[in-house]
């Protein structure tokens, strides 16, 4: 199983999401710290946005479970908790913000 990530609906707020998240191991962290350095530099934002979001949602269970640590040593931070009220579940937005790289002749959609 390997991570997948998608922009939020309306690319507006520059955030995407990392989704199908599997168990914590040392080569779980190692493959999301990867992940992550790919996706900086190889993302395309306006000049006026100088960082790009990942958002990752867990569980208290995952959480529990290698991933807590494994986020704060990645550089991500817990934004949010709240309790999902369709499965009675704690869930936590973690999020990491990267620096985007410039991207030389970007012309602004009307």
């Amino acid at each position: 199983m390997a991570f997948k990530y998608k922009s939020h609906g309306g690319l507006c707020c520059g955030m995407h999401h990392l989704h199908n998240i599997p168990a914590h191991s040392e080569q779980t962290e190692e493959n999301l710290r990867q992940l992550c350095l790919r996706y900086s530099s190889n993302q395309r934002v306006p000049p006026t946005r100088k960082t790009i979001a990942l958002e990752m949602i867990f569980t208290d269970q995952k959480l529990k479970r290698g991933w807590k640590e494994a986020l704060a040593r990645l550089g991500f931070k817990r934004t949010i908790r709240w309790s999902n009220p369709n499965t009675g579940n704690f869930l936590n937005q973690y999020v990491l913000c990267l620096e985007a790289p410039p991207v030389e002749g970007y012309q602004q959609e009307n």
